[in-house]
């Protein structure tokens, strides 16, 4: 465990977001990032697969991408997980990660097998644990974010993105040793770690968790390229929907400020005395100097949040007049109720304008988040500069996106499955249009809203969502259909 002042969570969260969202595919020889002319910074992936023609295993549900019902257990999960961490090998050096990361970009047909394998023979026992752990119905990870608010301690959320990245390079494993049924099973285990870790309370567990599904995902789609790969259809369509879900996680981000500060919330209708509305304003305050690096307790911090409080006063009248409230009212108020009644509801605004857009699909949210994140950044930099919610809230049109990513690869390994369904039952040939496949349902694009785009190109076809992306948010699948024994 790690402990991390709540009041950085939400800093902290969009830090590892950023990180995610910048870090590259695993790029095996099936893939090749190409970049094209773009602005800095500005790149294009595109994902080059072979799969075969592949029918439905029969029995249709045969397959899993988690832990089946009747192999499930009884009980929380989050103690045998804590077990795997302690079991990881504590002498992991720099060498050793930069080995991995060079692996977990290589083709399985030419990984080094047997330093591999000795490195992944380290990791036996955590591996043995990570899978009972993955079996349990639930993940209950007891935080008392309600006891402990900004002291809360958080889990090693580090060493889960360890745990789930090795995990990964065992199923390349499995796939370079051509044991397709040993790397589905590692691919289950690390979905459903994945999920687990994403049931804190917090953001940035949930994306631990979507950055460790999404590296499982890159290995399910290296299945698809295996010789005699089992069509996943089926267990693609069996995963929930979405994969890992932050709306939990978003409510707790939402409302993590009243739990070290109960004070401060519903102060609208309070009446008070001047000192308890002073005392109110100073825990602001000293919120807001927190949230600055400073802890409030030098003579200096206190005479730079009396400083703050005397410029926020002027402004904390003209927003309260502005939300209606009358002259004689705003001047009959004392300082302090003024103070914090502006700078709670100003916040309270702020933060419902960003979070609401959360509870819609992203495709259906995405033009209004954007439009009001980009309202609040020219808030953040101007009128309220130096404003609690200018401070404490910050921009989470990138969590958004990196969700529904998520849920776009799974629609698109759906789509190569449903081709591959359709080419087993036509000659090997794919369809001129998705819309042709009429034995399963083709999923639309979560990230767009519409249908991925497509086209046949030489002996297989592109698979793209482009339609008002940055080039760097671009999917681009170009998947060769080969015939059986042929690579």
């Amino acid at each position: 465990m790690i402990r991390i002042p709540l009041s950085r969570v939400l800093i902290s969260a969009l830090s590892a977001l950023l990180t995610v969202a910048s870090l590259p595919a695993a790029e095996p020889a099936s893939i090749q990032t190409t970049q094209p002319t773009q602005p800095a910074g500005e790149q294009v992936q595109t994902v080059r697969l072979s799969v075969q023609p592949a029918a439905a295993p029969k029995p249709a549900m045969s397959i899993y991408l988690l832990p089946p019902l009747l192999d499930r257990l009884p009980g929380n999960a989050a103690g045998t997980y804590g077990i795997a961490l302690q079991m990881m090998p504590a002498d992991e050096t720099d060498a050793d990660r930069d080995k991995i990361e060079k692996w977990l970009k290589m083709a399985s047909s030419v990984l080094p097998r047997d330093e591999v394998r000795n490195l992944l023979s380290r990791y036996e026992q955590s591996f043995r644990y990570a899978v009972l752990a993955s079996r349990y119905e639930r993940c209950d990870w007891d935080l008392p974010i309600r006891q402990e608010g900004f002291n809360l301690l958080l889990p090693n959320l580090q060493g889960f993105r360890r745990l789930g990245r090795m995990l990964a390079l065992d199923a390349r494993l499995a796939l370079a040793e051509g044991r397709l049924d040993e790397a589905i099973a590692r691919v289950r285990t690390s979905l459903a770690l994945s999920r687990h870790v994403s049931e804190g309370t917090f953001l940035i567990g949930a994306l631990v968790g979507i950055a460790n599904a999404t590296v499982a995902l890159e290995q399910a789609r290296e299945v698809l390229a295996a010789d005699g790969s089992p069509n996943l259809y089926w267990a693609l369509v069996q995963l929930p929907d979405p994969l890992i879900s932050m709306r939990h996680a978003m409510e707790y981000e939402q409302n993590w400020l009243y739990f070290s500060y109960p004070q401060l919330r519903g102060l609208g209708d309070l009446k008070l005395s001047d000192e308890q509305w002073n005392e109110r304003a100073r825990a602001a305050m000293n919120l807001l100097a927190l949230a600055g690096g400073k802890d409030g307790s030098t003579a200096a911090d206190a005479l730079r949040a009396l400083a703050a409080g005397m410029k926020m006063y002027p402004q904390g009248k003209q927003w309260l007049l502005s939300q209606g409230r009358s002259a004689k009212e705003v001047e009959a108020m004392p300082h302090g109720q003024v103070i914090v009644l502006s700078m709670m509801g100003q916040y309270e605004q702020w933060r419902d304008e960003i979070f609401k857009w959360f509870a819609l699909p992203y495709a259906q949210a995405r033009a209004g988040m954007e439009k009001t994140l980009r309202a609040f950044d020219d808030w953040a930099s101007g009128p309220g500069r130096g404003n609690l919610a200018a401070v404490l809230l910050p921009s989470l049109g990138r969590a958004a996106f990196v969700h529904a990513s998520l849920e776009r690869e799974v629609a698109a390994l759906r789509c190569v499955e449903a081709v591959r369904l359709y080419a087993a039952a036509h000659g090997g040939q794919p369809p001129a249009e998705l819309g042709q496949i009429n034995l399963v349902p083709v999923p639309a694009d979560p990230v767009t809203g519409k249908p991925f785009g497509y086209h046949v190109e030489g002996k297989g076809f592109v698979l793209e969502s482009i339609e008002g992306l940055r080039p760097r948010d671009q999917l681009r699948w170009v998947v060769e259909l080969r015939e059986a024994g042929t690579k």
